[in-house]
């Protein structure tokens, strides 16, 4: 009689786990990035947190390949939201410290700028002044007389401003004099004028005896 074999099965082998050789290196990249994002708020310090970033963001992708995959993606979150926190606070503390010393300095250029306004402002040069601003006299230089043949003057005329007038707002124009007590009539005469210079040029007259009073008039300015 004979009787079956029973064969024995050996027991599935179990599969080995999962090595986790990494995995204290991603807690570590977690905590790190997790200080980082507390420094984030923070001026000065907030540098360290960045750094502190860099650190955790190298230990999550080096982690990533040893231990859970959600632990090194949020160990890489963490450390990549210190870095980037901490750029964008930093950023806006600038940019806030460039907007109040740009107001301060605002009324400094206002006062500057505004203070040419309260001076009193020149008033244009005008081209001559009307015949009436001015008036001439005759100096005479030399005089020499003849008995009844009469006297040999010669006067240089001198050009006067009324007080009110300033010579130097003026530009460069003429003026024509009318000279009367020469035996021949009028002497005409003029006087190229710039500012308060002008070019008196002597004259000449003859009268007819020494007691002929010679005067100067303004006949036109242009």
């Amino acid at each position: 009689m004979t009787y079956p074999h029973h064969i024995a099965v050996a027991p599935p082998v179990p599969a080995p786990a999962p090595q986790r050789k990494f995995r204290p290196l991603a807690w570590v990249a977690f905590g790190v990035g997790l200080a980082g994002c507390a420094l984030i708020p923070i001026p000065i310090l907030n540098n360290a947190g960045a750094i502190l970033g860099v650190a955790g963001v190298v230990m999550s992708l080096i982690s990533v390949w040893g231990t859970e995959r959600w632990l090194s993606v949020a160990s890489l979150a963490l450390s990549g939201l210190a870095v980037i926190g901490t750029v964008v606070v930093q950023q806006q503390l600038v940019d806030d410290l460039n907007d109040l010393t740009g107001k301060s300095a605002k009324p400094n250029n206002v006062a500057r700028a505004a203070a040419p306004d309260t001076e009193e402002p020149e008033p244009p040069a005008e081209s001559w002044p009307s015949a009436s601003d001015l008036t001439v006299d005759l100096k005479v230089t030399e005089k020499q007389c003849f008995g009844s043949a009469g006297c040999s003057i010669t006067v240089t005329p001198e050009l006067n401003y009324n007080g009110y007038l300033d010579p130097d707002t003026f530009g460069q124009y003429t003026v024509t004099i009318a000279v009367a007590g020469d035996e021949s009539g009028e002497v005409i005469s003029t006087l190229e004028v710039s500012g308060s210079e002008y070019n008196a040029i002597p004259l000449f007259l003859s009268t007819k005896s020494g007691d002929v009073a010679v005067t100067g008039k303004i006949v036109s300015v242009n």
